[in-house]
Order: structure tokens, then sequence, then C-alpha cells
């Protein structure tokens, strides 16, 4: 995701999805050609954060869909969540 990517660097690589809730609202057809995301960073926790999405047709402006989904920074593995480094909690913070 270009979002964490940009903000985290490096640290993205330890970042997983661990929840995703998703209301299609419109269906995308093939002349809708291309969409904009829109995302949101709604809460920071101790080794997660909270995001919202909008999926808009750039064809005509339509909402086709919105998300709420949960990431979570994880140990080296990948098996169980750790805490964000403090460097990437400030990154995180500061686009509440």
């Amino acid at each position: 995701d270009e979002f964490f990517t940009e903000l985290l660097g490096e640290t993205v690589h330890r970042v997983v999805i661990r929840h995703v809730e998703l209301d299609f609202l419109s269906g995308l057809v093939h002349a809708d050609d291309h969409v904009d995301v829109e995302l949101l960073l709604e809460a920071v926790g101790t080794s997660s954060a909270t995001t919202r999405e909008r999926i808009r047709s750039v064809a005509d402006g339509r909402v086709a869909a919105e998300a709420r989904s949960v990431v979570v920074h994880t140990d080296a593995g990948r098996e169980v969540s750790e805490p964000w480094p403090d460097e990437s909690r400030r990154a995180l913070e500061a686009r509440l």
C-alpha cells in the first residue's frame, strides 16, 4: 500500500492486514476506467493502525465502496504483533 510504504519506509515489510470490512455501494464497469481511493488514518494503537477507505469512480464521482481496515506491526517472522517503533509511531500519529 502506497500510503504505508511512503510513511513507514522499511518498517512496512513488517505490517500485515489483520481485519477488513467492506461495503459495496455501487458496481463498477469497464466504462468507469479508473478509480480514486481516499485513505484516512483513523486510529493508532500499540501495534495497530486503523484506516477508512473510500473507492470512487473517476468517470462520474460516485462512491463504489467504503472500507475499514486494521493493519498490525509484527515481529520479523510476521507471527505475532509487536509495538510500533518510535519513529513509525510518530509518523503515524502525525497523520491523525
